[in-house]
């Protein structure tokens, strides 16, 4: 089951949060360069417009905490130029780490026939993610305050919520381990997935990755 392909629905936006982490600077601002949007209008999104101005601390904290889909387009395109270059190095890491069932075809994991990937790979992936420390705050935060500056030079405040049961009080939380955070990730075809990483009482870590619940 582990090796079983299966699509990842938003777990795909560790990868992304990691190839930003890895070749971006957190206060660097990216000026979007198009409306970013979906032709799910359900799909969620912080409405980036072409012209706003946003730094890519605030676009991470959107793509992990909201999960929101046009940012991962932003920062695919601020990091490799397009959306296309940047699914090319989202492969290109998934085999470096081992994660060679895996085959990415967007940065935020909107479903796509050939976007798939294993428990085992995201697991992979998810490992590497939580080296970077910024990574490990962003997945133990429940919301973020953003800053967006639009292209007729108006500021806008916004508050982001996090989507994940345990950090917004819906779901009861273990007794003998420490939720520490993750990703979540839902689609139709992909079900519930959730990534979580947790502490026991002693101080080991444990990943939990589930694909494809029901609920």
């Amino acid at each position: 089951k582990v090796f079983d392909q299966a699509y990842p629905a938003s777990t795909t936006k560790i990868m992304t949060a990691l190839l930003t982490l890895e070749n971006l600077n957190l206060s660097q601002v990216v000026t979007i360069k198009h409306d970013i949007t979906f032709p799910d209008g359900a799909a969620v999104a912080i409405h980036l417009k072409k012209g706003d101005k946003i730094t890519v601390e605030a676009l991470l904290n959107a793509l992990i905490i909201m999960s929101a889909n046009d940012a991962a387009v932003a920062l695919g395109e601020a990091v490799a130029g397009s959306e296309a270059n940047f699914v090319k190095m989202m492969n290109k890491r998934a085999k470096e780490l081992g994660a060679t069932n895996t085959h990415f075809a967007n940065p935020n994991g909107l479903h796509l026939s050939d976007h798939y990937s294993t428990a085992y790979d995201l697991y992979l992936i998810f490992n590497e993610a939580i080296k970077q420390d910024k990574f490990l705050e962003i997945i133990q935060m429940d919301s973020y305050n953003a800053h967006i500056t639009h292209a007729d030079g108006t500021e806008e405040d916004t508050a982001w919520e996090a989507s994940n049961f345990y950090a917004r009080g819906e779901a009861a939380l273990p007794t003998a381990a420490t939720v520490i955070g993750g990703k979540t990730g839902t689609t139709q075809k992909a079900g519930n997935c959730l990534i979580l990483l947790a502490e026991d009482e002693k101080g080991d870590q444990y990943v939990s990755v589930i694909m494809g619940a029901e609920t």
